[in-house]
């Protein structure tokens, strides 16, 4: 007989109910397939930046220019060098050549400026010729003597001295060296980045741009001043002695001599080579840390390389973002 009629809304629920919760199964199995694998991908991003921000650490020993190969030195305590051997590194011979050739002739030319004179001071007036008959009073000085003869007189002027001395010799000297020694001398990537960090450091005492500037000012305004001390009105016999020999009482000049000359071309060639962000700087930071995205660079390159880096930035973290916003919503 057929069922009671009460019976058939139940078994129509029942199998409506049974349907709903299939297909509520199945949308929880997708959802947890998409948590799944937005987790996994997750995990890769983790990764590959772990990966990456580990990657300067393990970045293999470089390449010096005579020998071919760049030996790590792996009992020194340091893991920089990823335990690497042997590795031939991105910065060709070739290149490193050219650089140290470069670093070369700047400490050529900077030694050279330091023992050639520099300027040449001459002395006459009729002062002179009345009562210094056969006295040569015409001097050069290289900047070597005028770093002794500030440190003469003795007390503070030691003080000045040594400061002048830092500044034009030592901390110009040291900076060379310490490339040059970088772009020849084979050692373990650890060592080469702590010399590099020096060198760098080094390049704060250099003051031999200022005297491109400071020898012809000198030479400009020494003499008028040198030559109002001695006048008729400060020692009445200068106007006998002005009319008798055809000159003023006292006159000095200072000029520029071939020791100038080598500054210039020191100086020119330190801007390309030891300034921190010059040509050779730049390429050597980019040899050690190929990975920092903040090595110096000129004005426009610098803005490329910043536009780059943050267009990666704003990608990965609105990959993430993203990302959040899905499972938030699931």
């Amino acid at each position: 007989p057929p069922p009671p009629p009460a019976i058939a809304p139940a078994a129509a629920f029942a199998v409506a109910a049974s349907d709903c919760a299939v297909e509520k199964a199945d949308w929880l199995v997708d959802i947890a397939g998409d948590v799944a694998a937005i987790c996994t991908d997750a995990r890769l991003d983790a990764s590959t930046l772990m990966q990456r921000a580990q990657a300067p650490a393990t970045l293999p020993p470089l390449q010096p220019i005579f020998s071919g190969q760049y030996v790590a030195d792996d009992d020194d305590g340091d893991e920089d060098d990823g335990g690497v051997d042997e590795a031939e590194g991105p910065f060709s011979g070739l290149a490193r050549l050219a650089h140290a050739l470069a670093v070369a002739l700047t400490l050529a030319s900077l030694i050279m400026a330091l023992r050639a004179p520099l300027i040449t001071r001459e002395v006459g007036g009729s002062i002179l010729h009345a009562f210094s008959s056969g006295l040569e009073l015409d001097q050069s000085y290289s900047l070597l003597e005028l770093g002794a003869l500030a440190a003469r007189p003795g007390g503070m002027d030691l003080f000045m001295s040594a400061s002048f001395l830092i500044f034009v010799v030592v901390g110009p000297i040291l900076r060379s060296v310490t490339q040059l020694v970088l772009l020849i001398v084979p050692m373990s990537i650890s060592r080469a980045r702590s010399l590099h960090a020096v060198s760098k450091h080094l390049s704060i005492f250099y003051a031999l741009e200022v005297l491109i500037i400071a020898v012809p000012i000198m030479e400009s305004t020494i003499g008028g001043l040198a030559n109002g001390l001695l006048t008729a009105d400060t020692l009445p016999i200068c106007a006998t002695l002005s009319g008798q020999f055809g000159a003023s009482c006292l006159e000095l000049l200072v000029f520029p001599s071939e020791g100038y000359t080598f500054l210039c071309v020191h100086v020119a060639l330190y801007v390309l080579t030891g300034f921190d962000g010059s040509l050779t700087h730049a390429r050597i930071h980019r040899w050690l840390h190929p990975h920092d995205a903040q090595a110096p660079c000129c004005a426009q390159s610098c803005i490329v390389n910043k536009s780059v880096a943050g267009s990666v930035r704003a990608k990965v973290g609105g990959n993430f973002q993203d990302r959040r916003k899905h499972v938030s919503l699931l």
